[in-house]
């Protein structure tokens, strides 16, 4: 009987030292902030995602201009589309420190509908947000590097990782303050609730989003690193499956009952539906499906 079968876990080995290269987090922050038209401006329009829902593409950058007789809007299929470094400078206060601008683009198509509840028509539009934050990445080291996995990449970082979550919390049309200044209250910038007075029927100008994003942004660089090793894993055997060999009834009288969906106030899951101001699951970066 080999080591194999008398060991029964995967890794089975006694403990030993390795040298490895990995990607070595120096400095990292974490972002939550919300995201109003007074930081991100109007929606603007972007290209076709190709979904059902986007059915009316426009130029693309354009502020998205609803149509005059649409009296709410509703945003669906909504994700972080991209997210980019717009630059990456040492910092001029600190050593070793690193002052990074990162850009986050939210995509997502908006829903028109006129007084009697009908959808007029649906176009893909978009946001951008940009920070900029300082972390530590250690000090810049004149050394050339040469690796053949990356050959084009000739210096240690530090490199830049971000991660984010998005989600759309509103959108409300909005709508120009008259020439008289006949708004009660006043609007402030962004503001959806200009009432006129007197009855006047204002036409909307545009769209305002709400967003809430978070996101994390590391620095990293490639490091030599020594850590224990147990040895190599070996996999467990694949089992195959087709629609022969598998009863959808046997796998689902399997799962636990989900308990915790039926308990709103310790777990919420928007349902799928259209005008869920929610990310859905199967939404993701807007593929419209």
């Amino acid at each position: 009987m080999d080591d194999f079968e008398i060991c029964k876990k995967p890794c089975c080995q006694g403990p030993q030292s390795d040298c490895i290269i990995a990607q070595k987090i120096f400095d990292q922050c974490r972002i939550q902030v919300c995201l109003t038209s007074n930081i991100i401006g109007p929606a603007r329009t972007a290209s076709n995602m190709g979904g059902q829902s986007c059915l009316k593409p426009n130029s693309k950058g354009d502020v998205v201009v609803p149509p005059p007789n649409a009296v709410s809007v509703t945003i669906v299929h909504f994700c972080v589309s991209n997210v980019t470094v717009i630059s990456k400078t040492p910092s001029a206060f600190r050593n070793g420190f690193w002052d990074v601008a990162v850009k986050f683009i939210f995509t997502y198509c908006l829903k028109f509908y006129d007084a009697d509840g009908n959808e007029i028509f649906a176009i893909p539009a978009y946001n951008t947000y940009t920070t900029t934050l300082s972390l530590y990445g250690g000090e810049d080291m004149c050394i050339t590097m040469f690796n053949e996995l990356f050959p084009t990449q000739l210096h240690n970082g530090p490199f830049v990782g971000a991660d984010a979550n998005a989600m759309g919390l509103s959108a409300c049309l909005s709508y120009p303050c008259p020439a008289n200044c006949c708004c009660q209250p006043q609007p402030q910038i962004g503001n959806c609730d200009c009432t006129p007075v007197g009855g006047t029927m204002l036409v909307p100008v545009s769209v305002n989003v709400t967003i809430g994003l978070f996101a994390v942004i590391k620095l990293f660089r490639l490091s030599n690193m020594c850590v224990e090793n147990h040895g190599d894993c070996m996999p467990d055997e694949c089992s195959a499956v087709s629609p022969e060999t598998l009863d959808p009834c046997t796998f689902f009288e399997s799962l636990d009952f989900p308990s915790r969906i039926f308990a709103p106030k310790s777990f919420y899951k928007p349902s799928n539906d259209n005008s869920s101001h929610m990310p859905l699951p199967n939404n993701c970066c807007c593929n419209g499906k």
